[in-house]
């Protein structure tokens, strides 16, 4: 039995493919196994996986139809073998001497779950780097259940719940608890974190800088992104709410933040409304303001949720009013006053693939 299982989905990464299999093959630490679950791509990275497997009897490849990068994961897993699981993105990359790390860390201290640091590389259109920086995790050294719950919020205000490369998991407590990545969309790592998440007892933070994340330029991700991105919102808000009766989080700055997230990313979601690749036209756009606004979930949220400042109380106003052209109009004034346009699109990444 291999100490870790490193489940990657590969979908048409033939460009950065090579890199991210060095960095894991080359590791000083050489007890895990590379399950590459290939989700039918067409650019050669089935065949760069198959060659890979026959030079390192580590490397495991499956194959299956494209269905999504939560469906894949869900593949490794029932393939996987290790005591601990890691989930990597085969267009990124890892420092050399991080698998020694990790296993050293949970050999002299197992937990639940080990959250590490990472770094994001931020790259234009012409895939030329433009800046780096530095994602180490808040400290946390959580013992017992109750600990875990009650640093729910501050873990996940602070990015570090929501992505699954910079965690790991024990493989027995996602067996024993049927935790899987939903088949959604969007936010798959999210919902299964969190799932996740209410199983464990012992937490603990690291800040050593593990895993290199090659972030999305602003075309891809205004691509990945579905008209109907809200109901991800809706049901992602739900299981929020959902977690804090659970866990038991009283009135207080997490579940007020939670709160306020919900106002937030109506707002976010309303301006895709400029996604240039949906080609709305002017009633269009108001109409899907509308949608969003009017979801019966929105409508119930924000009349039970108080907001507690000035913006969040005008996007309650528009949801209760169901006022799509209202909303628009507030977020261009919005856009114009403080960028906040250009601030959703640069931290679309933190909100989404680490909110999702």
């Amino acid at each position: 039995m291999p100490f870790f299982s490193i489940i990657s989905p590969v979908f048409n990464t033939a460009p950065y493919l090579e890199n991210f299999l060095d960095s894991v093959l080359s590791q000083s630490f050489s007890d895990f196994e590379l399950i590459l679950v290939d989700d039918g791509s067409t650019d050669g990275s089935r065949e760069i996986c198959a060659r890979r497997q026959k030079d390192d009897l580590r490397v495991r490849v499956f194959s299956q139809k494209n269905a999504g990068a939560g469906p894949a994961r869900n593949a490794g897993i029932s393939l996987a073998k290790g005591t601990y699981i890691l989930f990597f993105d085969s267009d990124d990359w890892i420092e050399p001497d991080s698998l020694k790390t990790l296993h050293r860390e949970l050999t002299n201290s197992p937990v639940d779950l080990l959250i590490y640091g990472s770094r994001e590389f931020r790259y234009n259109e012409r895939e030329i780097l433009v800046g780096s920086f530095d994602c180490p995790p808040i400290v946390k050294d959580l013992s017992t259940k109750e600990a875990c719950r009650a640093s729910f919020c501050d873990l996940l205000f602070s990015s570090a719940i929501n992505v699954p490369w910079n965690k790991v998991f024990r493989r027995d407590l996602i067996c024993e608890n049927g935790i899987i990545f939903p088949d959604t969309r969007r936010a798959q790592d999210a919902f299964f974190n969190m799932e996740y998440y209410r199983h464990i007892h012992t937490l603990r933070t690291i800040p050593a800088l593990l895993y290199c994340y090659r972030s999305n330029t602003q075309t891809k991700v205004w691509k990945k992104f579905p008209r109907d991105l809200y109901l991800i919102d809706v049901k992602y808000d739900a299981y929020l709410v959902d977690r804090v009766k659970e866990f038991d989080i009283k009135e207080g700055q997490g579940k007020e933040k939670i709160d306020a997230l919900f106002y937030h990313s109506i707002f976010r979601t309303i301006g895709f409304y400029k996604n240039p690749f949906w080609k709305l036209s002017n009633k269009e756009k108001i109409a899907y303001a509308e949608e969003i606004l009017s979801h019966p979930y929105n409508q119930q949220r924000a009349k039970d949720t108080p907001a507690l400042d000035a913006h969040t109380q005008r996007i309650r106003e528009l949801i209760l009013s169901k006022d799509g052209k209202g909303a628009l109009r507030y977020f261009e004034k919005e856009a114009r006053r403080s960028a906040l346009y250009d601030w959703y699109v640069k931290t679309l990444r933190p909100l989404l693939k680490k909110n999702s």
